[in-house]
């Protein structure tokens, strides 16, 4: 990945060291108080190392949040570096998943197992907001969400030049909106206006219901429209951004160049649009409700007194594993071509791909289901043991439950059932998409046994103890 130029920003912490720095300074911790910037979400954490050895060597990279409610589930990389320069562009939406970025917290780096003989070289330690696209991200084959501006668009007229009763609906617009909520696909608002006033006037035609993470303020609408992404832990190339206001679209475009944009005037045509052509589950009808609940769960630990874990346990997160079968393909196949995070083969599969799957006898293939205390997830992983090679061959989970331990939790469920075999084996794809959710395999200590190309291959010795966090039921 390659970029031409970028903004050093003094959020949420500057956090800059010179060439000239040594090894042993680097073992410190750098801490600082950090204030939400309003206006100001970085695109990245760089930083810059320079490894003056002729082999790779790591080093472990950590966010940790200062409030002790959360600082046991930090941000964890381990970043390798290879002989010579080397430069880790980090997304700020892969720390946000993890963190509370409007918090403070502190940054460390951890070097692993690096002799004293081997000094490192650091340069940029900080965050950075990009002046042109940081890569080149393609718009995705399909949209995850619609985000709507109101005046002239969701509606005729401007709310802000009169009472509620000269807003006038568009045509259609309630019928266009079933219509992509039933396809599984969400809907939101980005508006600059005033946000009690603007909500009265949603609840006035009876649509507050249509909208998740509604962002109503006089920010520019880039920034509303990245921060929807965040709340809704998707990339924001999966977005469609719908505006009455060339100026508007064209800012929201100069800044995540990477989500389409739409003339309000084309409304009527988005139903027929390829990128919302995707398969219809009755889980895909519920992911409304999944996000909304997913709220009341964010809502719920930000107001918690104990620290997170504590929150985890509480909630009684309860993940069923249960054996591949017909009532599921459907479900796995629409699971397999949206997940991209937290895909590890990088398999899309089709339903007769997941069928001769199911016949395999030489294949365990599990289904994954959660519920808690807040409601209930769905189906939210898929997974392939190799029999004859004791080997994790496949394993993805849907975004919505990243951060919970769930992932950890099924990988505790692997070790304990195949080990009893011989030593376990994954073998996974490595891709930009899902390097930061593959830390699970560090986590749990797996030892790289090779790697050729992007495919990484790790065992897990049968006589090593296995981590249990005993966070997740298990069922």
């Amino acid at each position: 990945m390659a970029i031409a130029s970028f903004i050093h920003l003094l959020y949420p912490a500057y956090v800059k060291k010179k060439f000239a720095q040594k090894r042993y300074s680097v073992k410190k911790k750098f801490i600082k108080n950090h204030q939400n910037n309003p206006g100001q979400i970085p695109d990245a954490f760089v930083a810059e190392i320079y490894n003056p050895a002729d082999h790779l060597l790591h080093i472990n990279f950590t966010i940790r949040n200062e409030d002790e409610k959360y600082r046991q589930m930090p941000f964890q990389f381990r970043m390798e570096l290879k002989p010579g320069y080397n430069k880790e562009i980090i997304p700020f939406d892969e720390i946000d998943k993890r963190i509370q970025t409007k918090l403070s917290y502190r940054i460390s780096f951890t070097p692993e197992n690096i002799p004293d003989t081997i000094p490192l070289y650091f340069g940029l330690l900080e965050f950075v907001k990009f002046k042109h696209s940081w890569k080149n991200e393609k718009k995705s084959d399909k949209v995850k969400c619609i985000v709507w501006d109101l005046d002239n668009t969701l509606w005729d007229g401007v709310l802000v030049e009169g009472d509620l009763e000269k807003l006038k609906l568009k045509e259609g617009i309630k019928e266009i909106l079933e219509g992509i909520e039933n396809r599984g696909i969400l809907n939101s608002v980005v508006s600059k206006n005033d946000f009690n006033a603007a909500m009265d006037a949603i609840r006035h035609f009876g649509m507050e219901h249509f909208f998740v993470f509604p962002k109503i303020s006089w920010d520019p609408k880039s920034i509303s429209v990245k921060e929807i992404a965040l709340d809704l832990n998707i990339n924001p190339n999966t977005l469609l951004f719908v505006d009455d206001s060339a100026f508007e679209r064209a800012e929201v475009q100069s800044a995540l160049p990477q989500i389409r944009v739409l003339d309000a005037l084309e409304y009527k045509t988005i139903l027929s649009m390829e990128e919302l052509n995707v398969p219809v589950t009755n889980e895909s009808k519920m992911r409304k409700q999944f996000y909304l609940e997913d709220s009341r769960r964010k809502e719920k630990s930000t107001s918690f007194k104990g620290e997170y874990f504590d929150f985890l346990r509480l909630s009684n997160i309860n993940l069923e594993i249960l054996n591949l079968s017909r009532d599921f393909f459907s479900r796995v196949y629409e699971l397999t071509q949206r997940t991209n995070q937290m895909n590890f083969s990088g398999a899309r599969y089709h339903e007769e791909d997941i069928k001769k799957i199911a016949d395999n006898p030489d294949l365990d293939s599990y289904v994954l289901k959660c519920t808690d205390n807040f409601g209930d997830y769905g189906i939210i992983g898929f997974a392939i043991v190799k029999k004859s090679e004791n080997r994790l061959i496949d394993l993805m989970f849907s975004c919505r439950i990243q951060s919970k331990r769930v992932e950890h939790a099924f990988m505790t469920f692997c070790l304990n059932k195949y080990l009893k075999y011989d030593d376990f084996l994954v073998t996974y794809t490595l891709t930009e998409k899902n390097k930061y959710s593959a830390q699970v395999f560090n986590d749990f200590n797996f030892e790289t046994v090779s790697v050729q190309g992007n495919i990484q291959n790790l065992i897990f010795p049968k006589d090593k103890e296995v981590l249990n966090d005993n966070i997740i039921i298990v069922s």
